[in-house]
């Protein structure tokens, strides 16, 4: 039986509105591959930055961060938040409205159209293990949600995320950033419900007395881990994020370039909101003296002793729904870089696939990575903020350097961003401890430094292996002037 009825509703609710969504858009997703995956590029800059914002907080948001604040400390929080407020405001004005001005799809296509249909490949490929590593912390989420509340065993309770997956599989992008615009609203919601119960129970000046003398690393300037743990997790999670192909894909759906800015620009005020405002909760868990035997279930260990029950589900819900509007980017933009960018760009030579077939193709892919995530996640490797950093330090290492040097170099060519993209992803795997770093002996100060070293390993490949090498070809060019509005 649920451990609370009413709370269980709460999250039956939710689900069955993402599945009627999915429902109802399905046909108005399904016109086309434009459509599909780029909502008709139809987004205003309202709905559109709601969504961006939602796309970018995930289940690290409510989860990850708060369990790592509760454990590390605040200084970890302080380098994230100001990096992350940093990462959207240069994609405002570096990325966004240039990458729109392509009218392209996906960010392969223009990988393929700056750098050729090499790169193309090699990038839909590491794209989509970005997105299936990013995947499984989204899972794991969920898993852990839907068990606490339920009260049933994890296993169980992980393949909830299915519903979710099946929603994203039927609608596409329109029900992709519908969905993450109302997500948004839950979770704002629900940062100034918690926050506001906190106050009442003994107000925000209580809570932070009270954290500093039970656990003094609470408010220092290292925090428990350490300086370099800090500024190295804020400064990945920049990088990373600029070059996150789930983030700048949501670029193509919008109206213009300046809706595309906009958008972007209203999301780093949201998120700014909510982080700030959910801050709160580490320092509270601290003072009530709950014990976290699971760090990222610190917000509904807080809800269950401040809230009633029906408002725990309404927070286990929004939980649900910041760690969807995530997986749902995730899984449309790894499918795009299996179906659009390798089988039917490079498989295929460019030769047309019917729409129908194309929109199935999608629908099997994304159906059949989400199963895979869940499976994986069955025993996840470790905290969900951990996991998110190692899917930033690849995403930073491989595909920064070529996506801003794409935009803003015109000498850059298609050796060159090859080299950078292998260069950076090799560093990364060789020296983080999540995957060959602990295997091969390496011991850094903080394991985000992996992705460092991968960004300046693709700089340097980068800049050398293009001037050592052909001009940029006349198409490449021709891009690349396109972007700046001179073609």
């Amino acid at each position: 039986m649920p451990k609370d009825l009413s709370a269980s509703l709460m999250i039956a609710a939710y689900l069955a509105v993402v599945v009627l969504f999915g429902w109802f858009t399905r046909k108005r997703a399904g016109k086309s591959e434009e459509d599909y995956l780029a909502a008709g590029r139809s987004i205003g800059a309202l709905t559109g930055g709601f969504a961006f914002a939602s796309t970018y907080s995930s289940a690290s948001a409510f989860m990850g961060s708060l369990g790592a604040i509760a454990i590390l400390g605040f200084s970890f929080a302080a380098w994230v938040n100001v990096f992350v407020i940093g990462m959207m405001v240069f994609m405002a004005h570096l990325i966004a409205p240039h990458l729109r001005r392509t009218g392209l799809l996906t960010i392969p296509d223009f990988y393929s159209h700056r750098y050729g249909n090499t790169f193309r490949v090699i990038s839909a490929a590491i794209t989509t293990i970005i997105m299936w590593v990013y995947l499984v912390a989204q899972v794991k989420a969920m898993g852990l949600i839907v068990s606490d509340v339920l009260g049933i065993d994890y296993g169980i309770g992980i393949w909830v995320a299915l519903a979710f997956i099946i929603y994203v599989v039927l609608g596409g992008m329109y029900a992709t950033i519908l969905t993450s615009a109302l997500q948004e609203v839950m979770m704002l919601a629900t940062a100034f419900l918690v926050a506001g119960a906190i106050f009442l129970k003994m107000g925000w000046g209580g809570s932070v007395v009270a954290a500093s003398a039970a656990a003094p690393y609470l408010f220092s300037v290292s925090g428990k881990p350490g300086t370099v743990f800090g500024w190295s997790f804020g400064l990945i999670v920049l990088l990373g994020s600029l070059a996150m192909p789930h983030l700048t894909m949501r670029v193509y759906s919008s109206a213009d370039e300046g809706v595309a800015r906009r958008t972007v620009a209203l999301g780093a005020i949201l998120t700014a909101a909510l982080y700030a405002v959910m801050f709160a909760v580490p320092a509270a868990v601290i003072a009530l003296g709950i014990k976290l035997v699971d760090p990222d279930l610190a917000l509904m260990n807080l809800a269950g002793r401040l809230l009633p029950a029906p408002l725990i589900g309404f927070v286990a819900a929004s939980i649900l729904a910041a760690a969807m509007s995530t997986t749902d980017a995730q899984l449309m933009t790894a499918g795009s870089a299996i179906v659009h960018d390798i089988y039917s760009k490079a498989v295929r030579r460019g030769s047309a696939i019917p729409l129908e077939r194309a929109v199935l193709l999608n629908r099997i892919v994304m159906l059949l990575l989400g199963l895979a995530a869940i499976l994986v996640a069955m025993n996840p490797p470790g905290l969900i903020v951990l996991i998110m950093g190692l899917a930033m330090a690849i995403a930073a290492g491989s595909l920064l350097v070529p996506l801003l040097g794409g935009i803003w170099w015109k000498r850059a060519n298609e050796p060159g961003g090859v080299a950078a993209a292998l260069a950076g992803l090799a560093t990364v795997l060789a020296l983080h401890p999540m995957v060959l770093g602990g295997a091969l002996g390496v011991r850094l100060p903080s394991p985000h430094l992996a992705g460092l070293y991968g960004v300046a390993a693709s700089a340097l490949l980068y800049i050398l292996v293009s001037l050592a090498t052909r001009p940029p070809s006349e198409d490449e060019v021709r891009l690349f002037e396109k972007m700046h509005g001179r073609a």
